[in-house]
Formats: C-alpha cells, sequence, structure tokens
C-alpha cells in the first residue's frame, strides 16, 4: 500500500506526515482531503503547511484517493478522540458520513474551505466550517461584470446595448452548482446589470470539457454573439481561456471576450496575468488555513474559540465566514 509520503512527494510538497495506513503522530493537527490533487485542494493545503508552520504545528495528511476509507478510519480512531480533524471534501454524502462518525468517534470536525450541504451544523454540534460565504461567489461575478462594462470601451462588440454572455456551469446536480449559478443571477438582476445570458452549458467542473464547448460556440454563428463567459469555477474558466486564445481572442489591440471564474487557482491567476482571462473570485486560502488551524489548537486544548485568537466570531451553526477576494488584470 502506498503511503502518505509518496502522495505527497507527487504534489511536490516536503512533510513529514504519518503512514497512510497508520495512526498520526502524537501532537500532529490531522487533515483529510478528498483529493489533493484537486486544483482548489492543493491551494488549500500549500497554505496550511504555511500557516501551520508559522504557529509551531505539524500537520499530518490523509489523501482521499489513495484510501477509500480513510475519512472513516480517522473519524473513528479511539487514539485520536478528542482531537480536532480538518477536512476539504467535496462530496455532501462524503461530509454527513464524516459528521456523524466523528460524533461517534469523539472528535470535533471542522470543514475547510468547501462547505458540505444539508442541515449539517444544525444537526452534529461537533461539527464546525471556516471559509466564505458561498453565495457571495456569484454575487462577486456580477461585480466583475458590473466592473468590466463600466471600464471597457469596447465591451458592447454588437451595439445592442448589453453584454451577451454564456454560462458554463458545474455538474447540475452539485450544491455549488446551484448556489453560484442562482447568486450570480440573482445579483445580475438586482444591480441592473446591462447583461444577458444567451446561452448556458453544462461542463461537469472540467477544463477539457470547456475548452471544447468554447471552440464549438466561437465557430458558431452565435459565436459573433458572445461578450462574456462566466465559469462556476477557475478550472473551466482557464479551459475556456485557452479555447479563445486558439481561436485567435483576446490578443493585445485583437477581439475580446471577458471570462470570469471563481476560486483563484493558479492557472486562472497566470491567464489573468497574461490577459486572455478577465478575473476571479479567489478564496483567500492563507486565512482559511490560519483561522482552521487557530480554530483546531484551540479546541483540542478544551477551549472555547475566541474572537481574541481566532480574529473572527463564529456564528450561531459554529461557522466562521471569511469573504472572497476579487483578482482581475492590471
Amino acid at each position: 500500500m502506498r503511503t502518505l509520503m509518496t502522495a505527497i512527494t507527487l504534489c511536490g510538497l516536503a512533510l513529514t506526515c504519518a503512514a497512510e495506513d497508520g495512526p498520526a503522530v502524537q501532537g500532529q493537527t490531522e487533515v483529510f482531503f478528498s483529493s489533493i490533487s484537486d486544483p482548489q485542494a492543493n491551494l488549500l493545503y500549500r497554505e496550511l503547511r504555511n500557516k501551520a508552520a508559522q504557529l509551531g504545528m505539524t500537520l499530518a495528511l490523509v489523501d482521499g484517493s489513495a484510501k477509500a476509507d480513510g475519512l472513516a478510519a480517522l473519524c473513528t480512531d479511539p487514539a485520536q478522540k478528542g482531537q480536532p480533524l480538518l477536512v476539504y471534501t467535496t462530496d455532501p454524502q462524503s461530509a454527513q458520513d464524516a459528521a456523524r462518525q466523528c460524533g461517534e468517534g469523539g472528535r470535533p470536525l471542522i470543514f475547510v474551505g468547501r462547505e458540505p450541504g444539508g442541515e449539517l451544523f444544525a444537526r452534529y454540534s461537533h461539527t464546525w466550517f471556516v471559509g466564505p460565504d458561498r453565495r457571495e461567489a456569484g454575487a462577486m461575478q456580477a461585480q466583475l461584470l458590473s466592473r468590466y462594462i463600466s471600464t471597457a470601451p469596447n465591451w458592447d462588440r454588437n451595439g445592442n446595448g448589453t453584454l451577451d454572455y454564456v454560462l458554463l456551469t458545474g455538474e447540475i446536480a452539485d450544491p455549488e452548482t446551484q448556489i453560484r449559478t442562482k447568486s450570480f443571477k440573482a445579483s445580475l438582476r438586482k444591480a441592473q446589470v446591462k447583461a444577458l445570458e444567451v446561452g448556458s452549458y453544462g461542463c461537469d467542473w472540467g477544463r477539457d470539457q470547456a475548452e471544447m464547448t468554447v471552440l464549438r460556440l466561437m465557430k458558431s454563428t452565435q459565436g459573433e454573439q458572445v461578450e462574456a463567459i462566466v465559469c462556476n469555477s477557475d478550472t473551466m474558466a482557464a479551459g475556456a481561456a485557452d479555447a479563445l486564445s486558439a481561436l485567435g481572442y483576446n490578443a493585445p489591440g485583437g477581439r475580446y471576450v471577458a471570462v470570469v471564474g471563481i476560486d483563484g487557482i493558479a492557472a486562472a491567476q497566470k491567464r489573468i496575468k497574461q490577459g486572455v482571462m478577465y478575473g476571479t473570485v479567489r478564496h483567500d486560502a492563507g486565512s482559511y488555513a490560519e483561522v482552521a488551524l487557530r480554530l483546531a489548537r484551540q479546541l483540542a486544548a478544551g477551549e472555547k474559540p475566541s474572537l481574541e485568537e481566532l480574529g473572527y466570531t463564529p456564528g450561531r451553526d459554529r461557522d466562521i465566514r471569511i469573504p472572497y477576494l476579487l483578482s482581475t488584470a492590471p
């Protein structure tokens, strides 16, 4: 069986961690990722690593892609009773199972960066969340489009008085897709942004799906109408931007289609600097990491989480909301 050290080496990270099939070393804070190769997860882990070093803490990573039952084993490990477990998972059912199992195992559970759905926090009093209000992501994409209209002299390429955009969405059944899309559209209407949706395409969070979708779209007659592409994630936005570049769009002095995403992953930041992507709604992963680790330290010591230690006041459902950030081209 592979060890966690193998998984970490593959990601280019140098950190001593417990073996995948063994317990964490005493004093380490355990962190579970459903897949460390996920771009957002990898960004968060790097920030956790940096903040842990600053706080004098050590981490034990468990990569869920290397062991299917890894999260369940952590939740119910009797040797870790009372010790907080940090979790990043994109699977709502996995989050629900972890909440129940950590309750049975007597472990505080801190979800970081990705909020589980349902009424999990109302049901399980040992659960915490550190991250953004995900409704803000779509709302801030609407801000990006509004900013683009107000600053770009040639935004209305087809001269109809509105910014005609297409929407690239994640998996239709994923709550993240639904919340990001709904909040984006509602915010456009509320702010009376001069924008019109001319198409919506499901790309299942995939970069390649987004790239192929945009290539087909922009080669069609409808492509002449498209002035912006709004994506539920940066992974899809990167694919859309690459498709546009391949067709000659977004080059200096050429025809421009504004591409906006969500997450703030490195691939998006690179394309924003290159000018082939307009902007993104960025996770403040550094703040997520620091607050989550400070919270874990307080819970492990049996202390009540405090504003003085965390810099934030937990909400009624033990949620600590940290705002998104905007990134746009200089």
